[in-house]
């Protein structure tokens, strides 16, 4: 059973995040089965690993720093950037998140929203 905050994130990403916005209506609920919402105190370190496609990070709250292996990247919830998802390199390499304070984290494995049925667009209408 998903939680009342989980069910607030996932309503948020619907709304406001690249890729999940583009998803059915009635195919949100099945979001809430494969978004991890990650919970992080300032200071706190996680490390992480993308699936075999990179997995998508997406900051709902505070700043993270991605530490790579070629350098580290900032996700800041007020970046214009932040309405597309990071992704996270393929495995076998991880990434280290840093929370720069506190923070909420959704991550969501790239194949399995791709999986998810997106939007149909709908018919132009003649007159």
């Amino acid at each position: 059973m998903k939680t009342a905050r989980v069910h607030k994130v996932i309503e948020n990403l619907a709304k406001t995040r690249y890729t999940c916005s583009l998803l059915a209506y009635d195919r949100l609920h099945e979001l809430a089965d494969i978004v991890r919402a990650i919970e992080c105190a300032r200071g706190e370190l996680f490390q992480m690993r993308g699936g075999r496609s990179g997995d998508y990070l997406f900051l709902m709250h505070g700043r993270v720093d991605v530490i790579l292996t070629g350098g580290m990247v900032s996700l800041l919830t007020s970046s214009a950037m932040n309405t597309r998802p990071f992704v996270l390199p393929p495995a076998p390499e991880s990434s280290t998140l840093l929370a720069a304070n506190d923070a909420v984290v959704c991550h969501i494995e790239h194949e399995m929203l791709d999986k998810l049925p997106q939007e149909q667009s709908p018919l132009p209408q003649y007159f």
